[in-house]
């Protein structure tokens, strides 16, 4: 990893560190050695039983909506409590934003072993649906369970 690399990433580190969320994920968008954009993931309550969550990657794609260059390198990376790095590859909702994004030109996110993964959005490829979509996916089929067991 170039020294450039290790210091967005500590960056990165720094955002996840910010997050509330159980999981810490942190996401800085570079543009041409700057920043552009930096985010972590948030919860918010949408109601009392209700959590709504924001990953960290969407909210760094909403930041540079309007930044009108390309060549952006989205630096993504999850923390533990104890300060290691961890599995932080976007999720197919979040990788699915940055491939229509075509200003996006690279992604390099932490791995489970805490190495460093460096790929361009058209290489990569997940089938991986995070806890929070999965959730809603298991409420509307109980939903619809449940409608067709009262009807």
């Amino acid at each position: 990893m170039s020294r450039r690399d290790a210091r967005f990433i500590q960056l990165a580190v720094e955002e996840a560190n910010k997050s509330s969320v159980g999981m810490r994920h942190g996401c800085v968008a570079v543009m041409h050695g700057k920043v552009v954009a930096r985010s972590c993931n948030t919860a918010h309550r949408a109601s009392p039983t209700v959590w709504w969550s924001c990953h960290a990657e969407m909210d760094a794609l909403k930041q540079i909506a309007c930044v009108p260059r390309d060549r952006i390198t989205l630096y993504i990376v999850r923390t533990s409590p104890q300060g290691g790095l961890h599995a932080s590859a976007p999720c197919w909702h979040c990788m699915h934003a940055i491939q229509r994004c075509p200003r996006i030109k690279r992604i390099i996110y932490s791995e489970a072993d805490g190495s460093i993964t460096r790929c361009s959005p058209a290489e990569y490829c997940t089938q991986h649906v995070s806890l929070g979509l999965r959730n809603i996916d298991s409420l509307k089929q109980l939903r619809n369970m449940l409608r067709l067991q009262c009807s």
